[in-house]
């Protein structure tokens, strides 16, 4: 490829090494650190190394602190209800290892509506957890998510991850903005397996996959990134999930896939979404008769609740 952010990390380096030192200095504040950033920012500068390969190869952050920082300051991986108007949500990530590339946030914002983000870092562990941390950053901090439709916050992202990723990482993104009042929803997702819709037809309850067919984020700097609107209505449901829901294998290779994954979200689309993500876990683990899960696995289920009279 010929754009400038492949073909020389010296280059990336230039561009946000200001703000390399600004998230330095965040994670020093927040203890993040196991040492003082003043101790290597010199090393770090000389070294030319993407800041999140460099925290990794050095073992320079507290793996326990840094998931503090994104669940009490970000606002992220917070496993809890969320109760928004006549919409319940319920997010939950079952990590492979203590820390997870799998990240998600729930954001409300001031005209009633509300910012759904998950994506999942390529690798595991505290190298993923890593840049997991580096893109939520300049979620939080860069980005007004209030004022562009999601395919043109995928692209603002995707130029945030050219920066910080090297040459073979990247990462799935969904993003989704719900709207409070109508019910109606702006979708784009990036390299994501499809979104799915729970949707009553005709007093049936039928699953619709939704996929906007963009690349993940972290590979181009030119793609055009597509987005979708959804009519979500009272009574339906919409599960987001990153691939260790359905690519789990059992001890006969077979994998799980996202065909056992659609009927057992409608098996249990009676229950409430924190049941129903705790359910299709138990399904996936049931299958794969208790191995180890290959990836982290993340649910997030949206439900449109019916006025009550």
């Amino acid at each position: 490829m010929s754009n400038i952010y492949l073909q020389d990390n010296s280059i990336k380096i230039k561009l946000n090494l200001m703000e390399s030192i600004e998230i330095l200095k965040i994670l020093d504040e927040y203890e993040v650190l196991k040492k003082p950033y003043q101790e290597f920012v010199d090393d770090f500068i000389q070294s030319k190394k993407l800041l999140p390969a460099y925290l990794y190869e050095n073992n320079l952050i507290d793996e326990k602190k840094l998931n503090k920082l994104n669940q009490l300051t970000l606002k992220l991986n917070q496993s809890k209800v969320y109760q928004f108007k006549n919409f319940t949500i319920y997010p939950k990530t079952y990590p492979k290892f203590f820390t997870s590339g799998d990240v998600f946030g729930v954001f409300p914002l001031k005209d009633s509506r509300i910012v759904i983000i998950l994506f999942d870092v390529s690798g595991k562990g505290l190298e993923a957890g890593i840049l997991g941390f580096m893109i939520s950053y300049y979620i939080n901090y860069k980005l007004n998510m209030s004022s562009l439709a999601p395919q043109a916050l995928l692209k603002k992202i995707n130029l945030i991850c050219l920066e910080i990723f090297d040459d073979i990482k990247f990462t799935t993104f969904s993003l989704m903005i719900l709207d409070l009042l109508s019910g109606t929803i702006e979708y784009a997702g990036a390299g994501c397996p499809p979104l799915l819709h729970l949707r009553l037809e005709d007093k049936e309850k039928i699953i619709e996959e939704r996929d906007t067919i963009n690349i993940p984020l972290g590979i181009e700097n030119d793609f055009i990134y597509k987005g979708t609107k959804i009519d979500f209505n009272p009574g339906e449901i919409i599960l987001l999930y990153t691939d260790g829901a359905f690519e789990q294998e059992n001890r006969k290779g077979v994998q799980y896939g996202i065909n056992r994954l659609k009927k057992a979200f409608l098996k249990h689309a009676n229950k409430s979404p924190k049941n129903i993500v705790r359910s299709l876990y138990f399904d996936l683990k049931l299958f794969s008769l208790f191995k180890p899960p290959a990836d982290d696995t993340t649910y997030i289920v949206i439900k449109y609740d019916k006025k009550k009279r």
